[in-house]
């Protein structure tokens, strides 16, 4: 009976012994403080085993800060990257810190895939459940607002998993990456685009304007003036159009539309017998004799009948839109 207890007992703490340890992979999310900064101290190998940075793989923290550095109130996206062949589960943690502090706040911009993480409040971000599938490539994004306690310089400190799903916490690759971004300590300049009325500032401090309502204010688009070749002007908005005047391009306009309707008429056949044609835009046109005497008035049709003419020499006086012309012609029967 004792030899039956004694082996049970072993066989339980065998049991045991060999049980499956439960999986540590923080499905939903970082227990927080991981991402292998200054403050925080810690990584992913604190619950998962391994080396961190040893393996295949690449983590990298983009931004959408300019080159010139980021602006204290400025709020910009903070894109994590992960990439290693054939993996399916991925996680991360991100915080950002200056000197001795956590810098600026984070804003969930994909409450799906990511969270602040555990205790951080709005100072680090990390995975959703929803958040964690991939293929060899995973990409979180996240904004960023540059605060007070973010002023010289903020460094944004990252650790990314990744898992090989075997359902426990061996077997993992942690890789942990930081992005180091200065504050734009440039006083604040504006430039004008004459072109389109829009200020920016270059990030130079060399700006024309010093106050962004100054620049406003200047910065409107020169009226300018183009000709459509039919008499008509009209401004393009883009401060480009070929006259800095509507009266300039109106007294050009005029005469190209003028040049144009008078070389597009064309008058035939001549001689004519019963019937002249006046192919062409043209309001009224009227016959004269060679005394000078009207024959024939009409307004416009193509086809004018002259049939009733006598043979001889005419004049024929064309009006047009804006202007009129005397053609001679020739009644031959």
């Amino acid at each position: 009976m004792k030899k039956s207890l004694l082996l049970i007992t072993i066989c339980i703490g065998l049991s045991i012994f060999f049980y499956p340890t439960a999986s540590n992979t923080k499905e939903n999310g970082s227990p927080g403080e991981k991402t292998n900064s200054p403050m925080d101290g810690q990584n992913c190998t604190g619950c998962h085993s391994g080396t961190i940075n040893s393996g295949i793989g690449t983590a990298t923290i983009t931004t959408s800060i300019p080159s010139s550095g980021y602006s204290i109130g400025g709020t910009y996206t903070i894109t994590i990257t992960g990439i290693k062949s054939n993996c399916t589960k991925f996680g991360f943690e991100l915080t950002a810190e200056s000197g001795s502090s956590k810098a600026g706040t984070f804003l969930i911009t994909n409450s799906t895939a990511t969270k602040f993480a555990s205790g951080t409040n709005n100072t680090a971000v990390t995975h959703k459940t929803a958040g964690t599938s991939g293929n060899t490539t995973k990409i979180w994004s996240m904004d960023w607002t540059a605060t007070a306690n973010s002023s010289v310089s903020t460094t944004f400190y990252a650790a990314l998993m990744f898992a090989n799903n075997n359902g426990n916490n061996s077997g993992d690759n942690v890789f942990t990456t930081s992005l180091v971004i200065l504050e734009n300590t440039q006083i604040p300049s504006w430039d004008c685009d004459p072109s389109t009325g829009i200020c920016s500032d270059p990030g130079t401090g060399n700006g024309q304007y010093s106050s962004l309502s100054a620049c406003n204010t200047a910065c409107v688009i020169t009226p300018t003036w183009d000709c459509d070749g039919q008499g008509n002007c009209s401004d393009p908005g883009t401060g480009l159009g070929a006259y800095t005047s509507l009266s300039s391009c109106q007294m050009v306009c005029i005469n190209v539309a003028i040049n144009e309707e008078i070389s597009n008429l064309l008058i035939y056949p001549n001689p004519a017998k019963n019937t002249l044609t006046i192919d062409g835009n043209y309001t009224s046109a009227t016959i004269y004799n060679v005394f000078g005497k009207v024959v024939l008035i009409t307004d416009y049709q193509k086809t004018i009948d002259v049939s009733t003419l006598s043979n001889g020499i005419y004049s024929i006086n064309i009006n047009t839109a804006h202007a009129s012309t005397i053609k001679k012609i020739i009644i031959a029967k």
